[in-house]
């Protein structure tokens, strides 16, 4: 239990952190370094201390900036809290003091949920991937898949999370390819393609990438369907894949066992 308190703490604190992440990295002039502190972006005043309290100063604001009383996007303690959960969802999954190879896969996972969930988040908003990200979860990958092939003294390791990437990326264009010849439209953009790489370096092995790309798609397909039947005007077609991508990734990362071995049960394959 103390382990679950301090994952969901920790992922709130994490989660403002993203949330700097989410506003500052498409914004030209900004980085997640400069300025130091957080301020307003309506009146830029300085935010105290106090008034960046994961959560709970959004509460005791009522939503409100304290200088100004600009409207706080509620996106800022969802993210938090998004971020909280999944950080708990992971520490039950994976947190065994004992097994190194189990904190070493909680190390992973933590890892590209940091990247994901910025990635999501901005590509619904503004319909794009920043490199930045990607660079940052390519950086982290290769580094950690190094790390533990030096721990086990395995250069394998190495090369079959990296073989897994680039299968993860050519099968994601594929799937792109069918879509541009089934919907006559370009289905998704190259940086959906340099995710689908990050992941499967994070992932590498073929059961979660195929569990990932699939449903991913599959989601995709659907929320796309329903939007060319109830959206309106030119972009009515424009659907973001990167939260489909980060949402099948993290369900994979939480319940993979249970998900693979339900349906090798339904395919009547030998557990």
């Amino acid at each position: 239990m103390v382990s679950i308190a301090l994952a969901a703490i920790f992922g709130l604190i994490w989660g403002s952190f993203l949330n700097v992440w989410i506003y500052r990295i498409p914004i030209q002039g900004l980085s997640i370094h400069s300025p130091h502190w957080s301020f307003c972006p309506c009146c830029q005043e300085t935010i105290r201390f106090y008034d960046n309290i994961p959560v709970l100063s959004y509460l005791l604001l009522r939503g409100k900036c304290r200088y100004c009383q600009a409207s706080i996007p509620v996106l800022y303690p969802a993210v938090e809290i998004g971020t909280a959960l999944i950080f708990v969802f992971l520490v039950s999954r994976y947190a065994n003091p004992l097994d190194r190879i189990q904190i070493i896969d909680l190390i992973r996972a933590l890892m590209l949920a940091t990247v994901l969930i910025p990635i999501a988040v901005i590509d619904v908003q503004k319909y794009i991937i920043p490199n930045q990200l990607i660079i940052t979860g390519l950086i982290s990958a290769s580094g950690l898949n190094l790390a533990e092939s030096i721990i086990h003294q395995s250069f394998f390791i190495f090369s079959r999370y990296l073989s897994w990437g680039v299968v993860a990326g050519v099968g994601l264009q594929i799937i792109a390819v069918i879509g541009k010849l089934v919907l006559g439209r370009t289905a998704m953009g190259f940086g959906d393609i340099k995710l689908s790489v990050v992941i499967g370096l994070f992932l590498g092995q073929w059961q979660s990438l195929i569990m990932v790309l699939v449903g991913a798609a599959t989601c995709g397909a659907i929320v796309g369907t329903i939007a060319l039947t109830w959206r309106q005007g030119e972009d009515r077609s424009r659907i973001p894949f990167a939260p489909f991508l980060s949402l099948a990734t993290m369900v994979d990362l939480i319940w993979h066992e249970q998900i693979w071995n339900t349906y090798l049960h339904l395919i009547s394959w030998p557990v």
